[in-house]
């Protein structure tokens, strides 16, 4: 990563945090959420372009949020625990695609790891079956001890490992993922942000009765501004609007309205 880029996540950074050093800031960010651009059309909150996994890590002293950041950003912060959640997510995504296209899926390096497959157990990947006794973890430490082990599986045990991963992991990162990869074409859902305040104001009208105007504000995707909700319920001067009051992020996504104003979403243009 060049100078600018840290240069502008340090900046970027302090701006959210309470703490104004970086070494203190970069203790206050959790990850939130991730989801997987095919395209490699996205920037990082640092000015980087073509990232693939546009993370989301939130504050949790001030409850601020930053996205997109990239895994060489969150690499930054120097935090074991940040790097563990970064490589399991992108693993997940590896995997899901790989199941998806009914890749021959090795258990090694490439797809798995001893984090991924706690991970997944304390997920509830493992499926409890008639085939596992009904323990979902008995699935869980096989895969474990073949992972484990240096020598090849037997024929038997390379089809247990795909039974495993047909019948349990492609259901689960199916669920899971679906929904988080975004490509040009595709209708990706950033749904509703955060809601930040929300207000309900009686009013007695004008004229023909009485009614409330209902208020929403949410953080925008880039963190840095905000986007509003308006109903206007008053009889005779019925509104109802949504804005966009960020600039970065009226650039990049459009509101989609198509299942009304109170069913809004965010999609990258």
């Amino acid at each position: 990563m060049s100078s600018s880029y840290f240069e502008n996540l340090i900046e970027t950074v302090i701006d959210s945090s309470v703490s104004n050093t970086w070494d203190s800031a970069v203790l206050e960010w959790e990850i939130d959420d991730v989801i997987e651009d095919e395209e490699n059309d996205s920037s990082c909150v640092c000015g980087k372009e073509n990232i693939r996994y546009l993370f989301t890590i939130r504050n949790i002293e001030n409850g601020s949020t930053l996205f997109p950041i990239g895994s060489s950003c969150i690499k930054k912060f120097n935090r074991d625990d940040l790097n563990e959640i970064t490589s399991i997510n992108e693993t997940l995504f590896k995997l899901f695609h790989a199941v998806k296209a009914n890749e021959f899926i090795s258990l090694n390096g490439d797809f798995f790891s001893r984090n991924l497959l706690k991970y997944l157990l304390e997920e509830g990947a493992f499926e409890p079956n008639q085939y596992n006794k009904f323990n979902g973890e008995n699935d869980y430490l096989f895969m474990l001890d073949m992972f484990n082990k240096k020598k090849e599986p037997s024929v038997k045990q390379k089809s247990k490992i795909r039974a495993i991963i047909v019948a349990s992991l492609k259901p689960f990162l199916e669920k899971q993922l679906n929904d988080k990869v975004v490509t040009q074409n595709s209708d990706a859902d950033f749904s509703k942000r955060k809601i930040i305040s929300s207000s309900q104001e009686e009013t007695s009208g004008y004229g023909a009765g009485s009614g409330d105007i209902e208020r929403y504000e949410y953080e925008c995707i880039c963190g840095k501004g905000r986007i509003i909700e308006e109903h206007d319920n008053i009889p005779g001067f019925r509104d109802h609007s949504i804005y966009i009051y960020c600039e970065d992020c009226k650039n990049k996504y459009d509101l989609d309205i198509s299942s009304g104003v109170r069913g809004w979403k965010l999609k990258k243009k």
